[in-house]
């Protein structure tokens, strides 16, 4: 789990806690050459809820913290 600038918001289904993750991936382009990226994604510790994968750290913890207005 990785830290991130955007503080998170507690888990909107549990309360529980949540984490970024990343994860690298091989990406071949059109010439047959490999290479890795990086993608992200919050998920909560308690319940495993989690957000897309996305390519950048910050939208996905943004994306965390939206809530819906009551």
């Amino acid at each position: 789990m990785t830290e991130t600038k955007t503080k998170l918001k507690r888990c909107p289904c549990c309360g529980g806690m949540a984490a970024v993750r990343q994860e690298q991936k091989p990406m071949e382009d059109a010439d047959g050459n490999f290479s890795e990226f990086t993608i992200w994604q919050v998920a909560c510790l308690a319940c495993g809820m989690r957000t897309a994968w996305a390519f950048d750290r910050e939208s996905v913890a943004k994306r965390w913290n939206m809530r819906a207005e009551t």
